[in-house]
C-alpha cells in the first residue's frame, strides 16, 4: 500500500485553519498507528517462517539451475525486443480498458491494473538495456513516468478510502466529520486531474518512434 499518514498529512497541511475541525491530526495518525504496527509484525513473522527459508533455498537452487526455455540460446538483440513489445501491448490493452470504463470504482480498479502492467513493462525494458541499447533505456524511462503518475492516481484512491473510514470513526465519536469530508473531496479532484495527466503521458509514451526498436 502505497499511501501512509504523510500523505493525508500533507494534504492537511494546506487546509486553512479555520477548516480545520476537531482533532483531525491525531486521529489520522492514530488511525494508521496499529496498521504500521501489524504490518511491521507480519513482516518479522515472515522473515522468521519455514516458508521464507524455503523460499530463500528456492531462489539458490534457480540461481544455479535455471529452467530456461527454447529461445535462451538466441542472441538476447533479437529475444528481449518481442518480450517488451508482450509487455507493452499488455499495458496498452489496459489503459484503453481504463480509458473507456465508467468513473469511479470500475475505472479506479482499471487505472490500477494499468500500473502494474507499465510497472512489468519499465522492468522488461531495463532488463533489455544492456542488448538492446539507448531506445530500450529510453523506452523504460517513458514507461517509468506512466508507472509513476497511475502509481499518484492509486494514492488518491487509498486516501479517499482512508477520509472516509476516518469520518465515519469520528462522526460515532461525536466528532465534527467536516474536514474529513473535504479531505475525501480534494482527493477526488486530485485523482480527476492524475487521470488527465495519466492520458497524456500514455499517448506520449506509446508513440510509434518510442517502440520501432521492438520490431
Amino acid at each position: 500500500m502505497r499511501c501512509c499518514p504523510r500523505h493525508l498529512l500533507a494534504s492537511l497541511e494546506t487546509v486553512p485553519v479555520e477548516l480545520l475541525i476537531g482533532p483531525v491530526q491525531a486521529r489520522v495518525q492514530g488511525h494508521y498507528a496499529p496498521r504500521r504496527a501489524s504490518a511491521r509484525e507480519l513482516v518479522i513473522e515472515a522473515f522468521e517462517s519455514e516458508r521464507y527459508a524455503a523460499l530463500l533455498g528456492d531462489l539458490d537452487q534457480l540461481a544455479l539451475d535455471p529452467p530456461l526455455a527454447p529461445k535462451a540460446a538466441a542472441p538476447a538483440r533479437d529475444v528481449l525486443p518481442a518480450a517488451v513489445h508482450k509487455a507493452y501491448r499488455q499495458v496498452s490493452r489496459r489503459m484503453r480498458r481504463a480509458r473507456q470504463a465508467p468513473r469511479g470504482q470500475v475505472r479506479d480498479v482499471a487505472l490500477h491494473e494499468a500500473r502494474k502492467s507499465a510497472r512489468r513493462a519499465r522492468y522488461a525494458a531495463e532488463a533489455a538495456g544492456p542488448a538492446s541499447g539507448k531506445p530500450a533505456r529510453k523506452f523504460a524511462k517513458q514507461m517509468k513516468k506512466v508507472q509513476s503518475v497511475l502509481g499518484d492516481h492509486q494514492d488518491t484512491v487509498i486516501a479517499r478510502q482512508a477520509a472516509r473510514d476516518l469520518g465515519i470513526s469520528a462522526y460515532l465519536a461525536g466528532e465534527n466529520a467536516f474536514t474529513y469530508g473535504l479531505l475525501h473531496e480534494r482527493e477526488l479532484h486530485q485523482a480527476e486531474r492524475l487521470q488527465s495527466r495519466a492520458r497524456t503521458t500514455w499517448k506520449k509514451t506509446s508513440r510509434p518512434r518510442h517502440r520501432k526498436w521492438m520490431h
